[in-house]
């Protein structure tokens, strides 16, 4: 996997912000996990864009 140097999208920090807060609410993740999980979720988020990018 390629690490894009680029400034995420508002729609990626959105969508991620949204699984944090459904993993939350089904108690996935901890309160004192949340920096962590952000992070990989922001890349997570770039990584699906670009797969989405690339369907024919």
């Amino acid at each position: 996997m390629r690490i894009s140097s680029t400034a995420y999208t508002t729609t990626q920090n959105i969508r991620a912000l949204r699984r944090i807060h459904r993993a939350i609410i089904r108690q996935k993740i901890g309160l004192a996990d949340i920096h962590r999980v952000y992070s990989a979720m922001l890349h997570l988020e770039r990584y699906v864009d670009r797969l989405d990018q690339n369907k024919p």
